[in-house]
């Protein structure tokens, strides 16, 4: 792969849009290596969706018994498990779009590297 002028072959991935924070936070990788960074975040992102799937299947277990007691118990982690503000499948929704974000950034990346090294080798094809 060509690296850009300079050659310093690092590519920055901003996470700063990715964690809704306007501090600047970014971490640089060398682009070689982009792919296999795009695949740990495919991963985590797998992670959560299987949580987010049990995490819906909270919010309709049946009450162990038929006491008060048990059903206030299920009631409130059916209710925790929701997808309102605050709540884990909305927690984990959050975050899997996050990942999604850096995903694209990876992909976004990698494409206009591409197009740099194709744009850079066009003087040299016969």
């Amino acid at each position: 792969m060509t690296r850009p002028p300079g050659g310093a072959g690092l590519a920055s991935v901003n996470v700063a849009n990715v964690l809704g924070t306007s501090a600047p936070a970014s971490f640089s990788v060398e682009v070689d290596q982009l792919p296999a960074l795009k695949k740990g975040f495919q991963d985590a992102q797998d992670e959560l969706i299987q949580a987010q799937q049990k995490a819906k299947q909270l919010q309709f277990i049946p009450s162990p018994g038929h006491d008060r007691v048990s059903q206030d118990a299920t009631s409130k982690l059916a209710a925790m498990a929701g997808s309102n503000s605050g709540q884990l499948g909305w927690a984990l929704d959050q975050a899997i779009a996050s990942y999604q974000k850096l995903i694209d950034q990876c992909d976004t990346i990698m494409q206009n590297y591409k197009i740099t090294d194709e744009t850079a080798a066009q003087p040299f094809k016969p």
